[in-house]
C-alpha cells in the first residue's frame, strides 16, 4: 500500500523528504532514488531521521533502499 508522507511534516522534525514509500505486511518501505551512487552522509543521516520517525507514527519497522537509475540514454 502507498504510504504518503507530508514533506512539511518531516521539514518539521528536520528529517530528509522520502522519493517513495509504501507499506507492506507490517513494514514500511523506504526507497531513495538517485542517478548516481553518491548519497552524502549528511543526506543519509537525515533519511534514517525519516525512518525512525515513520517508524515511531506508525510503530514498526521501516527498512530503506537505495536504487540508482541508469539515466544514460541510448
Amino acid at each position: 500500500m502507498p504510504l504518503l508522507v507530508s514533506p512539511n511534516l518531516l521539514r518539521k522534525y528536520g528529517v530528509g523528504q522520502i522519493d517513495v514509500a509504501y507499506y507492506n505486511r507490517g513494514v514500511i518501505y523506504i526507497k531513495e532514488i538517485k542517478s548516481r551512487d553518491n548519497m552524502s552522509k549528511k543526506q543519509l543521516v537525515r533519511l534514517k531521521g525519516s525512518a525512525t520517525l515513520l517508524g515511531y507514527i506508525f510503530d514498526c519497522p521501516v527498512m530503506l533502499e537505495n536504487i540508482i537509475v541508469n539515466s544514460k540514454k541510448y
